[in-house]
C-alpha cells in the first residue's frame, strides 16, 4: 500500500496533535521523509486557518490544508477553494437561534474571524472572538457555524430547521453543532484536491478520530484510526494505531516506510 501511496490525509486534534497540543518531532520526521518519496501532505482539520498556523511547526506549514471541515483548502498558506453558506442561509439559522434557543452560544466564522453572540471560552478555551448583536449583524457569507449543543435536548429540531443548502455535523462528544453548507466535507475538499493530480481514493492513506473523518476513512485506500477515536470509526477503519499521545501516526507510517 505504501509505494502505491500517493497522498497521506491527517485529522488534527487526536490525531496529528498530542493532548498538549503539538506534533512531537518523530511524526514530523516520519512525514518529511514520506515528502521526500514522493507522498503527499494533506491536513484535514475542523479549526479555523489562523489557529491551524500556530500549531503546525515550521516543517508543515506549506502542506495541503483543509479548513473548516472542508470549506476552505490552503496550499503554501494561500487560499486556492471554498465553498460557504450564503448570506441569505446565514440570515435563516441565525434568525432560528435567536427566536427558539436565545440563551445558546452561536458562534460564526467569516473572513477568518470568530463572531459570537456570548463569551466561547467553555467551548473553545482562550481564544479571540467578538461579541456582536446578531438581530444587528452585518450579513456575510460563512465558513461555518458554531452551536453549543450541551443545553439542547432535542437536537433533531435543528437538523428540521437547517436551510435547504445547508448541513451539520455533531462532534466534541456531541457538544459542538457545525453547521456548513451541505456540499463541504473534509472528503469533498480531499476529492477536490485529489482530482487536480488525478489521484483517486484508492491511492489515499488516512488518519482520523472523530465523526467528521469517518466517510475519509471509509474511502480511502487504507484507512487508520487512532486508539483514542470514537468507536463509530474504529468500526470503519482498515488498522487501529496507537493513540495521539502515544505517536500513532508515526507509529503506522515508520512500520510501513520501513
Amino acid at each position: 500500500m505504501f509505494l502505491l501511496c500517493k497522498f497521506i490525509s491527517l485529522d488534527l486534534d487526536g490525531t496529528l496533535l498530542t493532548s498538549e497540543k503539538v506534533i512531537s518531532k518523530r511524526t514530523i520526521n516520519i512525514l518529511k521523509k514520506c515528502e521526500n518519496v514522493g507522498k503527499n501532505i494533506v491536513i484535514a482539520t475542523a479549526r479555523p486557518p489562523r489557529l491551524v498556523r500556530n500549531l503546525l511547526p515550521r516543517e508543515l506549514k506549506n502542506e495541503f490544508l483543509i479548513c473548516y471541515n472542508g470549506a476552505e483548502i490552503y496550499k503554501n498558506e494561500e487560499k486556492i477553494y471554498e465553498e460557504n453558506i450564503s448570506k441569505s442561509s446565514l440570515r435563516e439559522i441565525l434568525h432560528f437561534f435567536i427566536l427558539q434557543f436565545p440563551e445558546t452560544i452561536v458562534s460564526v466564522e467569516i473572513d477568518n474571524c470568530l463572531y459570537t453572540n456570548k463569551g466561547v471560552e467553555k467551548l473553545f478555551g482562550d481564544i479571540e472572538y467578538e461579541i456582536v448583536d446578531f438581530r444587528k449583524f452585518k450579513w456575510n457569507s460563512t465558513a461555518k457555524v458554531l452551536v453549543d449543543l450541551s443545553a439542547i435536548n432535542n437536537q433533531r429540531i435543528i437538523f428540521d430547521n437547517l436551510p435547504n443548502d445547508c448541513s451539520m455535523v455533531v462532534t466534541d462528544d456531541g457538544v459542538l453543532g457545525q453547521i456548513m453548507n451541505k456540499n463541504v466535507s473534509k472528503l469533498n475538499a480531499l476529492k477536490s484536491i485529489l482530482h487536480k493530480w488525478g489521484v483517486e481514493m484508492e491511492d489515499v492513506i488516512a488518519f482520523g478520530d472523530d465523526y467528521n473523518d469517518i466517510e475519509i476513512i471509509e474511502e480511502s485506500g487504507k484507512g487508520i484510526a487512532m486508539e483514542n477515536a470514537v468507536s463509530e470509526l474504529k468500526e470503519k477503519a482498515d488498522f487501529i494505531t496507537k493513540s495521539n499521545d502515544e505517536d500513532g501516526v508515526a507509529f503506522y507510517l515508520e512500520k510501513l516506510f520501513l
